[in-house]
């Protein structure tokens, strides 16, 4: 397999004329052995690129780094949104309490989410719009929320607007609804997106 490296190597060496290029030459067999070295380092740059920054990890790579922040077991999500849950972890500073602070540490817990402030009551409403991460319970969802807001503010959580009549109004027959194999604490975030 040729390397990008012996690839420029070889372009270079074409334009100029000087070179016997593909004709089993001295040249060509120096070339071979500079690509033999020059693969062995497109491996470990290709790796060190795979496991050393979020924006380029994957795989094991990626875990280390969800382990790192303390997100762990999301295997089954894509590596953008698992990337972006971790830099979203590692942007958040201690005294981000702003409204778009809080936004972004909703989302390093797995949502996308507007808050809304009630200064009178000195508390924040949670309005999820999408979730981010693997639904893995309310619990555990309201728990790493807790660990994301201010301590100092009350909080609520405001799932979604799923309604009855919207279930009435729905196109759907149970046999349809059951087959798409949804939890009743996953309705309870996502449905009101269900049947829109």
């Amino acid at each position: 397999m040729e390397t990008t490296a012996i690839a420029g190597m070889y372009g270079s060496m074409e334009e100029t004329g000087l070179y016997r290029l593909n004709q089993n030459s001295l040249i060509d067999h120096e070339l071979a052995a500079y690509n033999a070295a020059f693969s062995v380092i497109e491996k470990l740059l290709e790796d060190i690129r795979g496991r050393a920054f979020v924006q380029t990890s994957l795989g094991a790579g990626l875990a280390e780094h969800e382990r790192m922040v303390g997100l762990g077991g999301r295997d089954a999500l894509p590596p953008v949104p698992r990337r972006d849950m971790v830099l979203y972890r590692l942007a958040v500073a201690p005294r981000d309490f702003t409204r778009g602070g809080m936004v972004r540490s909703m989302k390093a817990a797995g949502i996308d989410a507007d808050i809304i402030e009630s200064p009178q009551t000195e508390s924040i409403s949670v309005r999820s719009n999408v979730f981010l991460d693997t639904f893995d319970g309310m619990d555990a969802l309201r728990a790493r929320l807790s660990e994301m807001l201010p301590a100092h503010l009350d909080w609520e959580f405001d799932t979604g607007s799923l309604t009855w009549d919207m279930l009435d109004g729905a196109d759907i027959t149970w046999d349809n609804w059951d087959g798409l194999d949804f939890i009743w604490d996953e309705f309870d975030i996502e449905g009101h997106t269900i049947f829109a």
